[in-house]
Formats: structure tokens, sequence, C-alpha cells
């Protein structure tokens, strides 16, 4: 099923291919709402159960450029794609992570609840609230990728005690380091956040398995000193960047 994996995974990404190189040749005029003041939010997709490679392609032939199409927009950035998400008990699939934005997430789900794979009942999602942009992708984090690096989505949940306000700075600094490494990109930072209940950071970590980035993130401040925990999504390789084509 590997091979066939693969095919697929080829497949999906020559439908974005094709779909980047026209949205390049044609340009967006920009209205009203894209200066309206917009909220991130990260999704993270799940198969339902029951599906089938032959049940799900086609559909996937519609999801694909339809989300091509909110990226072009600026409605979607930074999306990830990963090879290996379980698509039932004897199959896999490729699988997207991405951020959206909207101006509150009634909106947001609107937006996603109206794509081809969710009309279907092929996908659910779940999806949470970031900040700002912080720290994007460098080179360094690029070059992760021919080293045979994948990326991790890393969702926060943070205490806000007084250890939080004693170790904030050793963790932004650690956080800092391991960015120029390249082994952190695309961090989401939500300053005014302090709801335990809602991540107030989210970043993509590079590394070898979710071992070894589980190991890294285990050696940063709030984590040493239980100010936060995290939770780790697999998303495979960088796909599409938070910049619009024009």
């Amino acid at each position: 099923m590997k091979t066939k994996g693969l095919i697929l995974l080829s497949l999906a990404l020559f439908i974005g291919c094709q779909n980047s190189q026209q949205a390049k040749k044609t340009s967006t005029p920009q209205s009203k709402e894209a200066f309206v003041p917009v909220k991130s939010y990260a999704v993270v997709w799940n198969w339902t159960e029951g599906n089938t490679v032959e049940g799900v392609l086609p559909i996937i032939q519609k999801q694909v450029p339809s989300i091509i199409d909110l990226w072009r927009k600026g409605v979607i950035e930074n999306a990830y794609i990963e090879n290996e998400s379980k698509l039932n008990e004897n199959e896999k699939y490729p699988n997207a992570f991405f951020v959206i934005k909207g101006k509150n997430e009634q909106e947001v789900r609107a937006v996603l609840e109206d794509t081809p794979a969710f009309k279907a009942g092929i996908t659910k999602y779940e999806l949470y609230p970031i900040g700002m942009k912080w720290l994007n992708r460098n080179d360094k984090s690029i070059q992760m990728v021919t080293e045979g690096k994948k990326s991790f989505a890393t969702v926060w949940t943070i205490k806000f005690d007084k250890k939080f306000e004693q170790f904030l700075e050793q963790q932004n600094q650690k956080i800092l380091e391991l960015w120029n490494k390249g082994v952190i990109e695309n961090a989401y930072l939500d300053v005014g956040n302090r709801d335990q209940k809602k991540p107030p950071l989210v970043f993509f970590t590079n590394a070898q398995n979710a071992e070894e980035a589980d190991k890294l993130l285990k050696e940063l401040p709030f984590v040493k000193e239980n100010v936060a925990t995290y939770t780790l999504y697999p998303v495979g390789y960088f796909w599409m960047s938070s910049s619009r084509a024009t």
C-alpha cells in the first residue's frame, strides 16, 4: 500500500502545483474585507471512519484546488501535508494541516465546512485559536527538509502562575535558539491570551521523528518547570507559505 500512497500523494501535489501556477498568473483584486482585522486558527484535519482510497480520491481531486484557492485569497497560510495519515485500518492517505484566518470562529468554521471533503463527510477537524505570527520559516528550517526532517505541529497549554513569569525570558531565549537552528518554524503567539483552555502558543518543530521532537521540547524551561504541556501532531512536510500568490 506504500506505493499506492506515494502515487496518490504525487497526484495531490501535482494538482496543487498546477493550481498554484495558475494562481500566479491570475491577479486577485483586493476586497474591502481584506483590511478587516482577522484572527488565526490552526486546523487539524482527521479522516472519518470507514473511508477507502477509491471513495476519497475523487473528492480530494476537488478538495486540493479548493484549499489552494483559499490560500491564493489569503484565507489559508502555512500549509503542511502529511503522507502517513491513517485513512482506515489498512491504508494511509495524505492529510493537511494549516492555519486559517477569519473575523471569528463562526466565519472560519463556515469556510471549512463549505469545502468538498467536509461536505462529503470524509473528514473532521479540530480548531485551535492562535495569535499573531511571531517567527517565520528561515533558511535553516528549509535545510532541515534536505536532511530528512519532518514537521510536527506543537500546540501548547500554559499555566499562568508565578513560575510563568519567572521562566518566561528563559523560555523565549531557548525558543529563539531553536528557531535560529531551524528546529522551530512558523510560530504563532497570542500575547494577550491567558485562557488555559486555549493555546497561546503554536509552532512547528522539525525533527527526524516524534521521539526526537519530544526530546527537544522537553528541554525547554516551561516543560522542565511544569509551567506548560504540549501536544504533537505529525504534519509531514511544508507545502504552501504565508505569502499570497499574485
